[in-house]
């Protein structure tokens, strides 16, 4: 009471002496205010933000719990108003729409001054949405999606149709979208995933899902189920008899390959190194059309994807290709000096070091579990490994001689462990990816090539004798055993045991559905289903 008694005593004091005492400016800037305290009323103030620029409608800025919402330029006053002194954070709840706009606040955050003036801001212009279609999402847990530019995400849950992220894009902003978290029982990639905004909505971000878990590796870890009398077939590729070479894009049997070699998936499209065109081609397993997406490399080999960056092997040089953007990177090797010989023997064109001071000696197969890339240096007899965030290259597996591995050629993994395959030792090594402890697996009595894993099996190509195994498991004590070709050199299509022949098959894949491998002397794709 005496308190209150005090303030108003101070009020009159203000208004008798015409506001020239000393703190009276903050009662006779708001009439209000004085209104209010002599009153005995609330002091508090109103909350006000001037919006300007607006198009569209349903415009929702928050402070706190607090809403207000806009539809038209204006002042706008917060229904809670704030004690001098008092908080505050305005920003956007939701953006207009019908059209779009994107609006901006200035001078959101700060605390309630005595004259009640804050100059809150928000300013509006058109904008445009980016999103898409989802398709094959049936379950599992959440699908995290990025827009690397911007680092703005979005969160999909399992049935969704269309997606799109909750802020939208002003016009001519460059965009690219990732995979940043992938569902625990579905694989998702990306079609269209980077381009540029022109004045309309993006909605063809499409997002494609096939049951299974993605294996960073490259591969789906979810066992194909093979047909009661599992086929071969040609689906991209000059189609048997003919085995002619090219470089046409096109769907089928009118794209034109010549030597392919390293193979990888994202379950929606299948990458391929086409090492006597000098290129990276994309094949869509849907269509089975086939389009360049990289060119100027020279021999190109090893290839793997962690769904978001395609990672290939061209003359002993590690790239990194952004699937949303379509830039390309140097990743690892090329010696351009600074680089540290490898321990061991056999240290001819093997150094090691950052970025372009490293050195490989003869790169085919590699793969990766999102943190590093594994290479096998096959004349070194080493596994090599490059930290995808500092480029530096050291040495996992291996010293050079060959009494710990000798010739390594496919490579995969299963998120734990390696799977080599030694061709001049006709063995498949596993190795621990964090101790680096090996055993051999299992013995092939043939030189293993390409080698893939869907999580359970095992697949290895023998190139020379124009065969493929399955090993059905990932543990020793497993049975191998043929699942297509017959020894003959050939190319047909058909029953896999009998009627198909297979010629160089080099490098596998699976997208949970079939397995595929590169036929470097038919220069086609095939799979088996």
């Amino acid at each position: 009471m005496i308190r209150n008694w005090h303030h108003r005593s101070r009020i009159a004091l203000c208004l008798l002496l015409g506001g020239l005492m000393a703190g009276c400016a903050a009662y006779t800037a708001e009439p209000s205010l004085l209104a209010a305290l002599l009153l005995n009323s609330d002091p508090r103030l109103p909350l006000k933000v001037t919006v300007s620029g607006i198009s569209g409608t349903g415009l929702v800025l928050v402070n706190g719990s607090d809403t207000v919402t806009v539809n038209t330029a204006g002042i706008y006053q917060f229904p809670v108003r704030l004690a001098i002194g008092q908080t505050y954070n305005v920003t956007v709840s939701q953006h207009p729409a019908s059209p779009t706009n994107l609006c901006t606040v200035s001078n959101g955050s700060g605390v309630m001054p005595a004259d009640g003036v804050t100059a809150i801001a928000a300013q509006c212009g058109l904008a445009y949405r980016l999103g898409g279609s989802i398709s094959g999402f049936a379950g599992g847990s959440d699908l995290g999606l990025l827009e690397a530019n911007g680092s703005q995400s979005a969160t999909i849950t399992a049935g969704s149709s269309v997606w799109s992220f909750t802020i939208p894009y002003t016009d001519l902003y460059t965009y690219a979208v990732q995979i940043q978290t992938q569902s625990d029982s579905y694989s998702c990639s990306l079609n269209n995933a980077g381009g540029t905004i022109a004045t309309a909505d993006v909605s063809n971000v499409n997002v494609n899902c096939v049951s299974g878990t993605f294996g960073t590796g490259g591969t789906i870890l979810t066992p194909p189920v093979f047909n009661p009398t599992p086929q071969v077939t040609t689906i991209a590729g000059d189609l048997p008899p003919g085995s002619s070479s090219g470089n046409t894009d096109g769907i089928g049997g009118a794209a034109r390959f010549n030597g392919p070699d390293g193979i990888t998936t994202d379950g929606t499209n299948i990458f391929i190194s086409d090492n006597g065109n000098n290129r990276i081609r994309k094949l869509e397993i849907a269509s089975a059309t086939v389009s360049t997406i990289v060119t100027g490399t020279s021999n190109v080999t090893g290839m793997t994807t962690d769904g978001n960056r395609l990672y290939y092997a061209a003359n002993e040089i590690l790239y990194a290709y952004t699937i949303a953007s379509g830039a390309v990177a140097t990743l690892a090797g090329g010696n351009s000096g600074g680089g540290t010989v490898c321990a061991g023997s056999n240290t001819a064109n093997c150094l090691e070091g950052t970025g372009t001071a490293a050195q490989f000696r003869h790169i085919q197969g590699i793969t990766t579990d999102g943190t590093y890339i594994y290479v096998s240096d096959e004349t070194s007899n080493r596994i090599r490994r490059v930290a995808l965030a500092s480029g530096l290259t050291d040495t996992f597996y291996g010293d050079g001689d060959t009494t710990l591995i000798q010739t390594p050629y496919g490579i995969t993994n299963d998120g734990t462990y390696l799977y080599v395959g030694e061709s001049n030792n006709n063995r498949i090594k596993k190795i621990h990816m964090t101790t680096a402890a090996a055993l051999n697996l299992v013995a092939t009595a043939f030189k293993p090539y390409g080698i893939v894993t869907d999580g359970t099996n095992l697949y290895i190509s023998h190139a020379l004798n124009a065969r493929i195994y399955m090993y059905n498991s990932l543990s020793t004590g497993g049975t191998l055993s043929l699942i297509a070709g017959n020894g003959t050199n050939g190319y047909v299509d058909g029953d896999a045991l009998t009627t198909a022949r297979l010629h160089g098959p080099n490098h596998l894949t699976t997208d949970g559905n079939a397995l595929y491998w590169s036929s470097y002397f038919r220069h086609a794709i095939r799979k088996l289903k």
